[in-house]
C-alpha cells in the first residue's frame, strides 16, 4: 500500500508540473504560431491551429519589409544591434564594479557590512517607477538623454545590486586559508580575486552574469524615458508594431521569438548555475 501511495504522489506531481509548464509555456507558444502566420489566419475566428506557416513575418522584421497595406518598416536590426551594446555594456560595467564590491563585501570586515548587503537586496526590489522623474531631470542636465553610456550607467540601477547579492554568496563559500596563502607568497589583492577566488567562483560568475544580462535585456521602464531614436532597445521599438490603422502582429510576434529564444537557451545551459547561485546569495547574501 505504501508503494503504491509513493506510486500515486509521483504521478500527480508529475501530472501537476506537466500542467504547470503547460501553462507557462501556453503564451510563447500561441505567440510562434502568430510569428508563422499570414495575416488572414491570425485575424481569423475562429483561431486556425491548421494553416500554412509562412515566414513572411521574420522576413520582414530582418530586411524591413512591409506586410501590410499602411504597415511602416520598423528597424528591428537596429534595436537589436542597441540591445546587444546596451545589455553587454552595463554586464561589462556590473561585473567591473560588482566583483570587487562582492569580495569586498564578503571577506573585508567592514562597520555595517550586512546593512550595506540587506541595502542591495532592497534595492533588488525597489519599483524603477519612483527614479524616473529624477533620472529624467538629471540627464537632461547632464546631456546623457539618448546616450549609450547614460542608459548603461542607468542599467546598474537593476544589474548591479542583483550581481553583488548573488557573487557575495559565493566568494563567502572560498575558504579563507586560500586568500592567506596567497597572501603569505606575496600575491596583491588584484591577484587574489584574479588567480585564486575568480576561478573558484566562475560557476557563481556565469550565473549572476546571465541574469544580470537578461534583466537589462529585457528593461523597458528606463528605455522609454531615457532613450531616444539613436539608442532605442527592443523592448522599448516593440511599440512601433503599434500603428493607427493596425497592429503588426505577425512581425511583433517574429520579433518577441528572436528576442527570447536566445534567453532561453542560455538560460537552459546554465540553470544549475542560476538555482546554486541564487539560493547561495540569498541565505547568505
Amino acid at each position: 500500500m505504501h508503494s503504491k501511495g509513493h506510486t500515486l504522489a509521483k504521478v500527480g506531481i508529475g501530472v501537476a508540473l506537466v500542467a504547470f509548464f503547460a501553462w507557462v509555456l501556453f503564451p510563447l507558444f500561441w505567440i510562434f504560431l502568430f510569428s508563422i502566420k499570414s495575416t488572414a489566419d491570425i485575424v481569423s475566428y475562429p483561431p486556425k491551429f491548421i494553416f500554412s506557416p509562412t515566414l513572411k513575418s521574420y522576413t520582414a522584421i530582418l530586411l524591413g519589409k512591409t506586410t501590410g497595406l499602411f504597415s511602416v518598416a520598423p528597424d528591428f536590426p537596429h534595436w537589436f544591434k542597441n540591445s546587444l551594446i546596451l545589455s553587454g555594456g552595463a554586464l561589462g560595467l556590473t561585473c567591473l564594479l560588482g566583483i570587487f564590491a562582492a569580495y569586498a563585501l564578503a571577506k573585508y570586515k567592514i562597520p555595517g557590512r550586512e546593512n550595506i548587503s540587506f541595502t542591495f537586496a532592497t534595492i533588488c526590489f525597489l519599483p524603477i517607477l519612483a527614479v524616473m522623474l529624477p533620472l529624467f531631470s538629471i540627464y537632461h542636465k547632464l546631456k546623457l538623454f539618448d546616450t549609450y553610456l547614460g542608459l548603461i550607467l542607468a542599467y546598474q540601477l537593476i544589474t548591479l545590486p542583483l550581481f553583488v547579492l548573488l557573487l557575495r554568496g559565493y566568494i563567502m563559500e572560498v575558504p579563507q586559508s586560500f586568500i592567506e596563502a596567497a597572501h603569505l607568497d606575496g600575491a596583491t589583492e588584484w591577484q587574489v580575486i584574479s588567480k585564486v577566488v575568480l576561478p573558484i567562483i566562475l560557476p557563481g560568475l556565469m550565473a549572476a552574469g546571465l541574469l544580470s544580462f537578461i534583466y537589462a535585456w529585457n528593461n523597458f521602464a528606463l528605455a522609454l524615458v531615457l532613450a531616444g531614436g539613436s539608442t532605442e532597445p527592443v523592448p522599448l521599438g516593440m511599440l512601433s508594431y503599434i500603428g493607427f490603422t493596425e497592429i503588426q502582429r505577425g512581425q511583433m510576434s517574429a520579433a518577441i521569438i528572436l528576442c527570447v529564444v536566445p534567453a532561453i537557451v542560455f538560460a537552459a545551459f546554465s540553470q544549475k548555475y542560476i538555482v546554486r547561485g541564487f539560493s547561495l546569495g540569498l541565505l547568505k547574501g
